[in-house]
């Protein structure tokens, strides 16, 4: 039998045994993702995904709190999907390099409509992933 004790918000402690009988204890803690900006589109005017378009870039923008290009790219993911290609890049003229990443659009997990198929009505999309300095990362962009 496991017995499980919430400590807080940021871990979970579990035991094969009760607390104070010498059963084997651990400890996980789950860290708050570190909010990243992000750009859908950079470059463009307005950050409307066309879904005829075969790839959507989505930049992740380094601030001089976080550096972008500490993001592991085989943890990230963008509406469910993971990336196709990623690279280093100076997207929004601050000299700071930022991240570039493409993914299909056939990937990509948007609202379906009432008859299933993806709608351009979904207005907010979240990227995660992970930092080698931050941990967890999230960015949204509507």
């Amino acid at each position: 039998m496991w017995i499980f004790r919430i400590l807080n918000s940021k871990g979970i402690c579990g035991s094969s045994t009760p607390p104070g009988q010498g059963g084997d204890e651990f400890k996980t803690s789950i860290e708050e993702p570190y909010e990243v900006q992000i750009n859908v589109r950079s470059g463009a005017r307005h950050n409307k995904i066309n879904l005829r378009a075969g790839v959507s870039p989505v930049a992740v923008l380094s601030t001089t709190e976080f550096d972008a290009t500490s993001i592991d790219a085989e943890t990230v993911e963008f509406a469910g999907a993971k990336p196709l290609h990623s690279m280093r890049a100076h997207v929004n003229r601050d000299r700071k390099a930022d991240m570039l990443f493409f993914f299909w659009i056939r990937h990509l997990d948007f609202d379906l409509d009432e008859n299933g198929t993806k709608t351009p009505t979904t207005t907010e999309v979240t990227l995660t992933g992970k930092s080698t300095k931050e941990g967890p990362i999230i960015g949204t962009d509507m």
